[in-house]
């Protein structure tokens, strides 16, 4: 499955770049100087991440991209349409600032790189926190935050864009096909024969209603790790991060990834 030889190359093609040369990108793409020492590593699943803080104030986030989504431009430009939507009709979302040649995505080789060339943007740092973070959200918070991701569903349900149609392996749509390949991967028997019944689960109850259920664009991966809190001790939701795994799917999937 197409699917998942591009997540095995999202790892492979993971962007391999230090502080400096993230700094060094931000100079010369976007103009930002840094102050030294203030270049910091982010947490990412396929991408490289860094903090900057400039030298006039202002904080900012560089992402590089892997090397699959580096050579698919055009869903990077639908995430960030997908942000601005989102950012004016449901909660707080990062857009994308333009470089120094007016573009919202940029391309630039590193040095660890080769010939790969990796597409980079650069968004203004939010002060707030991962709900990650937070040890134990209130019943209260945890509506609060269905109702914001509630927002966020609704922002994209007019949303439309070409390259949100794809074959990905995170889209529930394609469960079946996503995680049977993958079921001699789980060495316990007794682990490998519950996800077995799940799959039949699937194939008996959802696979025959498929056609019914209403499909729209998606975040596709609101968790704990994409969604901003206050940065007091309540934890109240005011935004979300995080556009990768976005695709055109189930609307219910939405929402069933973040209980999830």
């Amino acid at each position: 499955m197409a699917a998942l030889a591009d997540e095995a190359r999202r790892k492979l093609e993971k962007p391999r770049l230090g502080e400096a040369e993230a700094a060094r990108l931000a100079l010369d793409l976007w103009g930002i100087a840094c102050a030294e020492g203030t270049a910091t590593p982010l947490d990412s699943y396929d991408d490289a991440n860094f903090k900057l803080r400039s030298t006039d104030g202002p904080s900012y986030v560089l992402k590089v991209h892997n090397g699959v989504e580096s050579a698919r431009p055009a869903f990077i430009e639908a995430q960030n349409e997908a942000m601005e939507a989102v950012r004016a009709n449901a909660c707080l979302c990062p857009v994308a600032l333009p470089s120094l040649a007016g573009r919202a995505v940029e391309f630039a080789k590193l040095a660890s790189s080769g010939e790969r060339t990796h597409a980079i943007r650069l968004l203004p740092f939010v002060s707030a926190r991962l709900m990650a973070e937070v040890l134990e959200p209130t019943p209260d918070v945890l509506r609060e935050i269905g109702v914001m991701l509630g927002r966020v569903t609704n922002a994209l349900a007019s949303f439309e864009h070409p390259a949100t149609v794809r074959s990905h392996a995170w889209d529930l749509a394609l469960f079946s096909q996503s995680v049977s390949p993958l079921l001699h991967a789980v060495e316990d028997v007794e682990s490998r024969g519950l996800v077995r019944q799940v799959l039949e689960r699937f194939a008996e109850s959802v696979a025959p209603s498929a056609s019914l259920l209403r499909e729209q664009v998606i975040h596709g991966d609101l968790n704990d790790q994409n969604i901003l809190v206050s940065e007091d001790l309540k934890g109240a939701p005011v935004g979300v991060l995080d556009f990768g795994d976005m695709v055109r799917s189930w609307r219910g999937g939405g929402p069933s990834l973040a209980c999830a």
